[in-house]
C-alpha cells in the first residue's frame, strides 16, 4: 500500500539503492569466492611443492646414500687387497702403487 503511495523519484531511489546493494552483495560474494580460491588453491600448492620436495629429498638422499656406499665399499676393497699384497710379501711401495692407497694407510695396515 504504501509502495503505490510512493512518488517516481523515490520509486527510481529505491529500485537504484536496491540495486547498487545487490551489485555490492555480488561483489562481496564473488571476492569471497576468489579468496577461499586463493586459499584452497595455496594449500594444494604447499601439499604438492612438499611432496614432490620429501621426493626429490629421498631420492636425492638414496643416490648419495649409494655413492657413499660405494666409495666406503671400495676403499674396504682396496684395504683388503693391500693386506692380501702384505701378507704375500709385496713391499710398502708396491702395495701402495698396486692399490692406490696412501703410504699411511698401507703401513697402518701393517700392524
Amino acid at each position: 500500500v504504501k509502495l503505490l503511495a510512493l512518488t517516481e523519484d523515490e520509486r527510481a531511489r529505491m529500485l537504484a539503492d536496491s540495486r547498487e546493494k545487490l551489485r555490492r552483495d555480488i561483489s562481496a560474494q564473488v571476492r569471497a569466492g576468489e579468496m577461499r580460491g586463493w586459499e584452497e588453491g595455496l594449500e594444494e600448492g604447499w601439499e604438492k611443492g612438499l611432496g614432490k620436495g620429501r621426493e626429490e629429498g629421498r631420492e636425492e638422499g638414496r643416490e648419495e646414500g649409494l655413492e657413499e656406499g660405494l666409495e666406503k665399499g671400495l676403499e674396504e676393497g682396496k684395504r683388503a687387497v693391500a693386506r692380501s699384497l702384505i701378507n704375500l710379501g709385496h713391499s710398502v711401495d708396491v702395495v701402495v702403487q698396486a692399490t692406490g692407497l696412501s703410504r699411511e694407510v698401507v703401513q697402518s695396515l701393517l700392524h
